[in-house]
């Protein structure tokens, strides 16, 4: 496929990048549950909710800090109240939350991380942000924003 073909309205190519970063934040997200966890905890309406929300003031390279945090929480409460993987999976989407609501609140410059080395970049998003959006690493390391689509 030519990249130059690739057609679509500014907010429509906004709406795919929204979409390609929700999925690489909850992919990230569900694989560290389980890592850390050790809970098969699927993504749920309130959960897909937090990151889209997320999502409009952070990109996935600061979603991944935030994530990180709360599953280091998730983590220490888990141990210290003797609950299941579950349980604390499930509290750690409201600390996701809670965090970037905080974060914005306050004024916080959130520090961007990077890709872990075993779930490097897809082809979908190299092609995306590379060929059709011209935008390279930004579409990681940006908050999806209609004005670098328009540069």
């Amino acid at each position: 496929m030519n990249p130059d073909e690739v057609e679509g309205t500014p907010e429509q190519k906004l709406e795919l990048w929204r979409k390609i970063a929700l999925n690489e934040a909850l992919e990230d997200f569900l694989d560290s549950i389980r890592t850390v966890l050790y809970s098969d905890f699927e993504a749920g309406e309130k959960t897909v909710n937090t990151f889209s929300q997320l999502l409009k003031d952070y990109s996935v390279a600061q979603i991944y800090g935030i994530t990180n945090n709360a599953i280091s929480q998730g983590a220490r409460y888990k141990l210290e109240a003797r609950i299941s993987g579950k349980q604390a999976a499930n509290s750690v989407v409201s600390k996701v939350l809670s965090y970037g609501e905080r974060a914005k609140a306050n004024g916080w410059e959130l520090k961007n991380w990077g890709r872990k080395r075993e779930r490097p970049i897809s082809i979908i998003s190299r092609f995306y942000f590379e060929k059709v959006l011209a935008i390279g690493d930004l579409g990681f390391s940006a908050c999806p924003s209609i004005g670098l689509i328009k540069r």
